[in-house]
Protein backbone atom coordinates (compact mmCIF):
# COMPACT_ATOMS: atom_id res chain seq x y z
CA UNK A 1 0.00 0.00 0.00
CA UNK A 2 1.56 3.14 -1.04
CA UNK A 3 1.62 6.40 1.11
CA UNK A 4 -0.94 8.18 -0.58
CA UNK A 5 -3.54 5.01 -0.32
CA UNK A 6 -3.15 5.32 2.97
CA UNK A 7 -3.67 8.96 3.37
CA UNK A 8 -6.41 8.43 1.61
CA UNK A 9 -8.04 5.31 3.67
CA UNK A 10 -7.05 7.47 6.63
CA UNK A 11 -8.98 10.02 5.42
CA UNK A 12 -12.10 8.25 4.40
CA UNK A 13 -11.92 6.36 8.03
CA UNK A 14 -12.16 9.60 9.78
CA UNK A 15 -14.66 11.11 7.99
CA UNK A 16 -17.08 8.02 8.63
CA UNK A 17 -16.28 8.52 12.13
CA UNK A 18 -17.10 12.37 12.29
CA UNK A 19 -20.28 11.63 10.40
CA UNK A 20 -21.42 9.03 12.74
CA UNK A 21 -20.11 10.77 16.11
CA UNK A 22 -22.48 13.59 14.12
CA UNK A 23 -25.84 11.68 13.74
CA UNK A 24 -24.86 9.64 17.44
CA UNK A 25 -25.05 13.24 19.05
CA UNK A 26 -28.30 14.38 17.03
CA UNK A 27 -30.11 11.22 18.14
CA UNK A 28 -28.97 11.58 21.42
CA UNK A 29 -30.30 15.67 21.77
CA UNK A 30 -33.62 14.70 20.25
CA UNK A 31 -33.80 11.70 22.71
CA UNK A 32 -33.38 14.40 25.88
CA UNK A 33 -35.78 16.38 24.96
CA UNK A 34 -38.12 13.30 24.57
CA UNK A 35 -37.63 12.97 28.57
CA UNK A 36 -38.73 16.40 29.61
CA UNK A 37 -41.09 15.85 32.74
CA UNK A 38 -42.46 19.03 32.46
CA UNK A 39 -44.66 20.68 29.49
CA UNK A 40 -45.09 24.61 29.65
CA UNK A 41 -48.25 25.38 27.39
CA UNK A 42 -49.93 28.69 27.12
CA UNK A 43 -53.48 28.04 27.89
CA UNK A 44 -56.21 29.54 25.42
CA UNK A 45 -58.78 32.25 26.28
CA UNK A 46 -60.84 31.69 23.66
CA UNK A 47 -61.20 29.43 20.53
CA UNK A 48 -59.73 30.99 17.75
CA UNK A 49 -62.79 30.89 15.04
CA UNK A 50 -66.08 29.76 15.14
CA UNK A 51 -67.34 27.12 16.08
CA UNK A 52 -70.28 25.27 13.74
CA UNK A 53 -72.19 22.46 14.67
CA UNK A 54 -71.23 19.53 12.68
CA UNK A 55 -72.70 18.60 9.54
CA UNK A 56 -75.09 15.63 7.83
CA UNK A 57 -72.02 13.38 6.46
CA UNK A 58 -74.47 11.88 4.12
CA UNK A 59 -74.43 15.17 2.28
CA UNK A 60 -71.80 15.46 -0.80
CA UNK A 61 -68.90 18.13 0.46
CA UNK A 62 -68.52 21.25 -1.52
CA UNK A 63 -64.67 20.43 -2.76
CA UNK A 64 -65.87 16.72 -3.48
CA UNK A 65 -65.46 15.31 -6.89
Amino acid sequence: MTRRKFIRKLTQICSVIVAGAFTFARKATAQTTKLRKFVRAVPMRRYPGRVRPPHDSFEQGKWSG
